[in-house]
């Protein structure tokens, strides 16, 4: 199902088209716009590491005004194209700070009912924001998504002890930019641990047995 198109909607988000276009041209991507392309209106962005075709969006000042990421998911329609060489930004409203969403994350989202005052209900990809990349677009730097993203999870494996938590980031395919071997690491202690959790349980129940 299409949305209906709004002109001033249209106007506000070609202004998130330029700002990715600025973002990835500021960390050494080359931009090729491509009024015709596989996908319908494109742009590839290619540097020496990485390859993507760019969608945006701009979320609104009643959405995303200020801060981080207001929201435990980030919501992409089903009836935007995903594809194994796309990536999905968000900007806030002031086009300040954004969320990167990848393909494998979208690919492997959970495709849930929710309101659009548009179109009533629609159906969305959710993916949840310890799966995404956020930050200032003034402080992205040159390094590649590949590289923040790794370093963005190792710093949230040495924050965070539970396992809860850790699976998050972890959880349900290896974090885009993190080597595999790292990976398969962590999802092992994580099991160790679950493990761990399940044998103390189970003992405890036994003694509240034999103590009744």
């Amino acid at each position: 199902m299409s949305k209906p198109y709004d002109p001033l909607l249209g106007e506000f988000g070609k202004t998130a088209e330029w700002a990715g276009i600025e973002l990835m041209r500021s960390k050494g991507f080359e931009c090729t716009e491509l009024p015709n392309g596989t996908y319908g209106q494109d742009v590839l962005c290619q540097s020496n590491y990485e390859r993507f075709y760019l969608e945006v969006e701009r979320r609104t000042a009643a959405t995303w005004c200020r801060g981080n990421f207001p929201y435990p998911d980030v919501n992409v329609p089903v009836r935007r194209k995903v594809t194994q060489d796309r990536i999905f930004v968000t900007f806030r409203s002031d086009l300040e700070r954004c969320v990167v969403i990848f393909y494998g994350d979208l690919l492997a989202a959970n495709v849930e009912d929710r309101p659009n005052r548009l179109m009533g209900a629609e159906q969305f990809r959710t993916v949840l924001i310890e799966r995404c990349l956020e930050f200032d677009v003034a402080s992205a730097g040159y390094d590649s998504f590949a590289r923040m993203n790794a370093k963005r999870i190792r710093e949230a494996m040495s924050k965070h002890a539970d396992t809860a938590t850790r699976r998050l980031y972890l959880a349900p395919i290896c974090p885009y930019g993190l080597p595999g071997d790292e990976w398969r690491t962590w999802l092992v202690e994580c099991d160790k641990e679950i493990e761990r959790q399940i044998r103390e349980r189970d003992a405890a129940s036994a003694s509240a047995v034999e103590f009744f």
